[in-house]
C-alpha cells in the first residue's frame, strides 16, 4: 500500500517578518490542509557572531510565534540563516549556501507533493529578498516546479525619487497579476500584527502607514510569476531602492550572482 504524499507549498524569506506580506495566503491555504513549509535564509542581524545573536533568536520567536497561530506547524519553520550563519543585508554572498541548506532541510519531509512556492519579488527594494528570488527560483527548478511559483512583492522605488518607495507594488516588468482578495477589514487586521515583532518596531513605524493605506485603498496581496529570464535584468529601469537606501549596487549583486543564476537556474534545466 503505497502513502499519499504531502501536499505543500514552500515559502521562502529573507527575514523574520516578511512572512507577513504572504501570511493570508499561507493561513488560506492551510485551512484547506496545504502544509506550510518555511525557510528563513538570513539570521535577521547584521552581527549574528556577535551580540547580534540574541536579537536572531528573538526574531525567531516572533516569527514563530505569528505562523504557527496562522497554521503553520512548528517543524515545518526552519530558520537556516542563523545555523549557517547569514548576516542580515549579506545574502546575495551566500547564495549557494543557502541554497544548499534549504535542499538539505526539504530531505527529512520525504515525498511530498509541491502546491506552490511563494518568494519575495525581484524588485530591487532589498538586496536580500532579490537574492531569496534566486534560491526560490533554483529550488523551484530542481523540484521541477517552476510553473508554480509566485513572487509578492513587499516595497520598492520605482520612478521614486530619493528614500521615497511603495509598499506592495507590482512592477509592470514582471507579469500579471492576480490578487489574494480581502475585505478592507481583513485587510487592515492583518496589517496590524506588526505590532507582534517587537524587536522591528523602528523598521514598522516606515512601513506600516503605508501598508494600512494601500490595504484600505486595495484590500489584497498581489501575485506574479516569475520569469527565469528576469533575474539576468535589472528589475526596474533607474536607481533601486536598495541601491540607494543599503548601499548595495545592482553591479555589485549582478557580478556576485552570476555564477550561481549561470549554474543553478539557467545551467539547471
Amino acid at each position: 500500500m503505497t502513502t499519499r504524499p504531502d501536499t505543500v507549498s514552500l515559502y521562502f524569506f529573507a527575514h523574520q517578518d516578511d512572512e507577513l506580506w504572504i501570511l493570508p495566503r499561507l493561513e488560506a491555504e492551510a485551512g484547506r490542509g496545504i502544509r506550510a513549509i518555511c525557510f528563513f535564509l538570513t539570521s535577521g542581524s547584521t552581527h549574528t557572531r556577535d551580540a547580534g545573536r540574541q536579537l536572531a533568536l528573538a526574531r525567531n520567536e516572533e516569527s514563530r510565534g505569528v505562523l504557527v497561530s496562522h497554521g503553520c506547524r512548528d517543524l515545518d519553520i526552519h530558520f537556516l540563516g542563523l545555523g549557517i550563519p547569514i548576516d542580515d543585508g549579506s545574502l546575495f554572498r551566500h547564495l549557494e549556501a543557502a541554497d544548499d541548506a534549504c535542499t538539505g532541510a526539504l530531505q527529512p519531509a520525504g515525498e511530498v507533493a509541491v502546491h506552490t512556492i511563494y518568494c519575495p519579488a525581484w524588485e530591487g527594494g532589498h538586496p536580500d529578498h532579490d537574492a531569496v528570488h534566486l534560491i526560490a527560483l533554483s529550488q523551484a527548478i530542481r523540484l521541477a516546479a517552476a510553473s508554480r511559483l509566485l513572487q509578492f512583492p513587499l516595497y520598492n522605488g520605482r520612478s521614486l525619487p530619493g528614500p521615497l518607495f511603495r509598499t506592495q507594488s507590482p512592477l509592470p516588468e514582471n507579469g500579471p497579476v492576480s490578487w489574494h482578495d480581502m475585505t478592507r477589514y481583513q485587510a487592515i487586521r492583518h496589517w496590524l500584527l506588526a505590532r507582534r515583532y517587537r524587536t522591528q518596531w523602528r523598521t514598522w513605524m516606515g512601513l506600516l502607514p503605508p501598508s494600512l493605506l494601500k490595504a484600505a485603498w486595495t484590500p489584497g496581496l498581489a501575485l506574479q510569476p516569475v520569469d527565469r529570464e528576469r533575474v539576468s535584468r535589472r528589475p526596474h529601469p533607474g536607481p533601486l531602492f536598495y541601491e540607494k537606501r543599503f548601499g548595495v549596487s545592482y553591479p555589485e549583486f549582478a557580478d556576485i550572482s552570476r555564477g550561481f543564476i549561470e549554474s543553478r537556474i539557467y545551467g539547471n534545466n
